[in-house]
């Protein structure tokens, strides 16, 4: 190889606007080196024995664009992989708010009848069969009237006077 090809390459990578910011975080080079850095120089190795200047800019031409190919593919994969993540941290604050909202009974404290939440019941449910509205139990019991209740869960249904 001469040395046109190696000024060549010296100079595409030193101009700053050859690479956008997202390639030149130090984890993606440190990627896109672990996975095609050997077959690169594996297949300059093979592809460049016994050629000219002009066939070697060439082929390191090709090798560039394929290069900046896997890079595009690896910033897709990142992206997906953060949005990934954030929707699984969103994910796990709605269950720990679920959680939150099954678990907010009406504390021991308080003296009165409860209600034991059957598998198929929900506030309307509970508060026709007490005779009282969904706003009232919700009220006594500190929830919204949209709550998702669960089975087992204890209900205040008539507080002791």
């Amino acid at each position: 190889m001469g040395s046109e090809p190696a000024r060549i390459w010296k100079m595409q990578n030193a101009n700053p606007g050859y690479r956008n910011s997202q390639h030149s975080r130090p984890h993606n080079r440190l990627r896109l080196l672990m996975f095609a850095g050997p077959f690169v120089l594996f297949f300059a190795i093979i592809c460049f024995s016994g050629c000219s200047d002009d066939e070697t800019i060439r082929k390191l031409a090709s090798l560039d664009t394929r290069l900046e190919r896997v890079e595009a593919k690896l910033t897709q994969v990142e992206a997906r992989t953060e949005k990934m993540v954030l929707l699984e941290r969103k994910v796990k604050k709605l269950q720990e708010s679920i959680s939150e909202l099954n678990n907010s009974t009406t504390p021991k404290s308080v003296k009165g009848r409860y209600h034991e939440v059957r598998h198929g019941e929900n506030l309307s449910v509970i508060a026709q069969e007490y005779g009282m509205t969904v706003q009232e139990l919700s009220r006594l019991n500190g929830i919204p009237p949209q709550a998702i209740i669960r089975p087992g869960q204890m209900l205040l249904v008539k507080p002791e006077s």
